[in-house]
């Protein structure tokens, strides 16, 4: 009998111990490594709210997306703080047209704005010209090209008369620079004898003035010059309405030295009267 109770106590106490043992298993410390304690919520997963929503975590800052700037249009500027709509940036100014501040007149960039006065005359004829007058040592030359009628409208007003001439004389066919002299470039004092006169180079400076009678009949230089030029291009004179008195005055500088000459023909042969240096004769 005692041997029983003994082996029913024995039993109870075993499992006594093994419901505590068990007991013990199921709850486990807070300080076992790598396991997660029940007492406490863990911090990395979020709760849940009674709506069943996750709640963000204290101390957790919201994640923001990074600032992108808005793509604008080139040229556009943003509008102000007024609402004032948006205006274009003034854009690179067009090379097409150029303007030239000193005469105000536009300019097509590769266009041609030569006249026949800045067009040089190149022409055999002429270089051989010049070139004899080189060899003669003068700085000028001249032609006699022939005679005009009293009552041919004048050369440098009328771009009409002159070419008239050159067709009617056959000069333009002898001397074909003589046909590239722009109308600027003509001397008309009035007249029947035509002369055409080549300046070496453009370091001879050429004024022509007429010559004009006073109330004497006395000869008298009108000091305002009827062409000007220092380009080295040959000019048009027409003078002469006399055979004895001559009506114009060239005057010719070159280095320091001045030349002043009256073109006019002579009596005996109808050779061209000449200064006493820096002109020679190519008729």
């Amino acid at each position: 009998m005692k041997k029983t109770l003994a082996l029913i106590l024995i039993a109870i106490l075993l499992l006594g111990l093994t419901a505590c043992g068990g007991a013990a298993q199921t709850k486990p410390t807070a300080d076992a490594p790598g396991l997660p304690s029940l007492a406490e919520p863990d911090a990395s997963v979020p709760s849940r709210n009674s709506e069943g929503s996750a709640e963000p975590q204290p101390n957790e800052p919201a994640p923001t997306q990074p600032n992108e700037p808005a793509p604008t249009q080139p040229n556009e500027s943003a509008p102000d703080a007024s609402g004032a709509p948006a205006t274009e940036s003034p854009s690179a100014p067009d090379d097409t047209v150029q303007i030239i501040e000193s005469t105000g007149e536009s300019q097509v960039p590769g266009a041609s704005t030569d006249t026949a006065q800045d067009r040089p005359i190149n022409d055999a004829a002429h270089v051989s010209v010049q070139s004899v007058i080189e060899s003669r040592g003068a700085f000028c030359g001249v032609l006699f090209l022939g005679y005009a009628d009293l009552d041919t409208p004048a050369f440098d007003s009328s771009e009409v008369s002159w070419e008239n001439y050159l067709q009617n004389s056959g000069i333009g066919e002898k001397y074909p620079f003589v046909g590239q002299i722009s109308p600027d470039h003509i001397a008309d004092a009035g007249g029947t004898e035509v002369y055409c006169i080549i300046p070496l180079n453009d370091h001879v400076s050429v004024s022509v003035c007429q010559i004009e009678m006073d109330e004497n009949g006395n000869p008298v230089v009108n000091r305002k010059p009827i062409l000007e030029t220092s380009d080295g291009k040959p000019f048009i004179l027409r003078c002469n309405v006399s055979d004895t008195i001559p009506n114009s005055r060239v005057t010719l500088i070159t280095e320091g030295v001045e030349i002043i000459w009256e073109p006019g023909l002579s009596m005996e042969d109808s050779h061209v009267l000449l200064p006493e240096k820096g002109v020679c004769d190519l008729s």
